[in-house]
């Protein structure tokens, strides 16, 4: 216990030290409070959870023959876009859209183990947030952060939950826990780690620890 406050505490004032210091110098980009990013990120929990799972028999399709899905899920990568606005030299406010897309493989087959046509399912989730960013660290040329951006995950696609919808709303929230980001001027590029969840019930999960590491490119104006 001692050991972790001990290492908390060195933390917090190395933290402290490197603000004071690289934030003696006059800051120029503080005139620049709009900033839009594009980002892309990772699908890997995901990937490593249900991408090579054994085929599954089902039936029940609409013709009432037996069919096949193959759960060798395809992702696209999450692909976002996000508008920010520095109200304090050491906090930003904005929103962030974020989409990402799932797709897999259905064969229908008949009783002699015939295939009689097969169909390519999807679903995808529209995340729709808003962004709330923490700057601890500035630099003219290297910032430090962390960011929480609650709000709304848009499920939708092919497949049907248990009532019958093909679309369906639920809760998501984007959480950086460190963010870092290095250019000079108006562009800057980023990397940050953390994770993205969506859900509408507590059994009904859409998306947990997916994008766990987001890279992109800022605009500040």
């Amino acid at each position: 216990m001692r050991r972790a406050l001990y290492i908390f505490s060195l933390t917090i004032s190395l933290i402290c030290v490197c603000q004071n210091t690289l934030c003696a110098a006059p800051l120029k980009f503080d005139k620049e409070k709009q900033e839009l990013r594009l980002g892309i990120g990772d699908m890997c929990f995901e990937t490593l959870i249900w991408h090579n799972q054994v085929h599954s028999c089902y039936y029940g399709s609409p013709d009432g023959i037996l069919f096949y899905e193959d759960r060798h899920y395809l992702y696209t990568p999450h692909f976002s876009a996000e508008y920010a606005y520095h109200i304090l030299p050491w906090m930003s406010v904005g929103g962030v859209l974020d989409f990402q897309n799932t797709s897999w493989h259905r064969e229908y087959y008949n009783n002699t183990d015939v295939m009689q046509y097969y169909t390519n399912e999807n679903f995808f989730n529209l995340c729709i947030v808003a962004n709330v960013r923490f700057n601890y660290l500035r630099h003219p040329h290297f910032w430090l952060y962390s960011s929480l951006a609650p709000g709304l995950d848009i499920n939708g696609g092919s497949e049907k939950d248990g009532f019958g919808h093909n679309t369906a709303c639920g809760f998501a929230a984007d959480i950086r826990l460190i963010g870092m980001k290095a250019g000079d001027g108006h562009l800057w590029g980023f990397a940050e780690f953390g994770g993205l969840l969506a859900l509408k019930s507590e059994s009904v999960i859409y998306m947990l620890g997916s994008e766990l590491i987001k890279v992109g490119v800022s605009y500040k104006f």
